[in-house]
């Protein structure tokens, strides 16, 4: 009978020696460390430094060399011929100078990155590059310019003429050039988060400017102090996941508001699993991705599964080209993937863990290998009891950009108790994905590039973003403070939807 007892006691000692054991080796496990990330390193401050024109034109070039070798789709909106001649005209311009500071090279390069339209190409500004601004920010609606800081000497909502002589519609086409998507849904989104950093350098402003602007019926003109500060922090969405009930018109309705698919995943799904629990018997919700500009789309995942069938289609195709770049990132991911799920770094490249079957065959393909994952099916992990039933109203505008899109594409191809509202996104609705940083040799300029493609379901031209059912594009009288003009439409006309 001793011997009885004494089996299931040791049995329980080997397992809480080894579930100890297991807590220590996890305190020992460090977060892994992907030198490329794009978020993982800081930008220096080295605007004003000089390069002799021999060097600028080794940065170019060693560019140039980048985007044709190490991009998986540079020609898609571009030619390749179109992009040389870019090239060959900032090549000409570098030979006619002696020396360029890098945050003129920056603005150079920055223009030959946005001729790509592709969102997730772009130049990394030095940190010191962004150190004037206008005092204010614009709303640009029916091709007028219009300021929405209350905080300046410009009356709210007046409409800005000129700003040193320069028209607005000139200084569109001047920010436009670096905008990095071919739709104008994202430019004119790009113009408007821009605009208070571009102008300064295009228009080589000092210290203060000009502005000609129409309030009243009346033309004014006012000079303006640069700002050291951006003036969109005084307007600028930071939750990550917020919810709250709009009323109008004698309506309310619920609204989860997702600014980023980034930050402290602990808390984003804290408050995703909070709104669907406290609304889970509402007649509808909204969800609202108006400002999202991207992140991780597992994050959007998460969030769709609330209201998503058993299964559902999140891409058509996932193309990777494989070189040692995709092998040191995917390793990362799935290092990272394993950091998630709590388990120690010394079982992470152990042979009886499961690995992801694409890391599987990037790890033994030949660089320059095209690997296509094919379509891709998710599982729905939520018990049907628990997942939202009602009526779902999709917000989009030309601010949703990467895994915004990546939720609002699965929403569109896969649900069928909803409807969008808003502006078409951002950037088309197949994009390039899963970025990493790099440097240029002589100005250390950092640059971003996509590793992969993935091509949305449904989608047959890969040219459009994703459009709404209803596109709300307001004028400037219903924007003042505290009004929100999508959400009012909604409210107001829900029994029509």
């Amino acid at each position: 009978m001793r011997k009885i007892i004494k089996i299931p006691l040791l049995l329980l000692l080997i397992v809480g020696i080894l579930i100890i054991l297991w807590f220590v080796l996890l305190a020992f496990t460090k977060e892994p460390y992907y030198a490329h990330h794009y978020r993982l390193t800081t930008e220096e401050s080295f605007s004003q430094m000089l390069l002799t024109s021999d060097e600028a034109v080794k940065d170019v070039e060693y560019y140039v060399y980048e985007i044709k070798n190490n991009h998986p789709n540079p020609f898609f909106f571009i030619t390749e011929n179109e992009f040389d001649w870019k090239v060959s005209k900032i090549l000409s311009e570098l030979a006619r100078e002696d020396t360029i500071t890098v945050g003129n090279l920056y603005m150079k390069l920055s223009k030959l990155a946005g001729a790509i339209d592709d969102s997730h190409t772009w130049i990394v500004s030095p940190l010191d590059w962004n150190s004037i601004y206008l005092p204010f920010s614009i709303l640009y609606r029916e091709e007028k310019f219009y300021n929405i800081i209350k905080e300046t000497e410009i009356p709210y909502k007046a409409e800005i003429i000129s700003i040193n002589s320069v028209k607005m519609d000139k200084l569109y086409e001047m920010i436009a050039e670096y905008s990095t998507t071919p739709l104008q849904s994202g430019t004119n989104s790009f113009v408007e988060n821009w605009f208070a950093t571009y102008v300064p350098h295009l228009l080589k402003l000092k210290n203060d400017c000009v502005i000609e602007y129409q309030y009243d019926d009346k033309i004014h003109t006012k000079r303006l102090t640069l700002s050291k500060t951006h003036p969109a922090v005084f307007n600028q969405k930071k939750n990550i996941g917020l919810y709250y009930q709009y009323r109008y018109a004698g309506n309310t309705i619920p609204v989860l508001e997702l600014n980023y698919f980034s930050g402290n995943l602990a808390y984003f799904k804290k408050k995703v699993d909070e709104f669907f629990r406290k609304y889970h018997d509402s007649e509808s919700i909204v969800i609202d991705l108006r400002s999202n500009g991207g992140g991780n789309a597992n994050w959007g995942h998460y969030v769709y599964n609330f209201i998503a069938n058993d299964s559902y289609k999140t891409v058509d195709d996932f193309t990777v080209t494989v070189s040692d770049r995709v092998k040191d990132f995917y390793n990362f991911v799935c290092d990272y993937e394993l950091y998630q799920e709590k388990i120690p770094s010394l079982f992470w490249h152990l042979p009886f863990l499961p690995q992801n079957p694409l890391l599987k065959e990037i790890m033994v393909a030949e660089n320059g290998e095209i690997i296509s994952a094919g379509e891709h099916i998710a599982q729905n992990p939520i018990n049907k009891n628990n997942r939202y039933t009602g009526k779902v109203y999709l917000l989009i505008s030309g601010k949703t950009a990467s895994a915004g899109i990546s939720l609002a594409r699965t929403f569109r191809y896969n649900y069928k108790n909803g409807i969008i509202l808003g502006q078409e996104t951002n950037h088309p609705k197949s994009y390039s994905g899963n970025i990493s940083k790099y440097y240029l040799p002589n100005s250390k300029l950092g640059y971003v590039l996509p590793l992969t493609i993935g091509v949305a379901p449904g989608d047959t031209d890969r040219t459009r973003g994703v459009i709404p059912d209803y596109i709300l594009d307001f004028d400037i009288d219903h924007y003042d403070e505290g009004r929100d003009p999508e959400l009012e439409f909604l409210l107001e006309n829900i029994d029509k939807l």
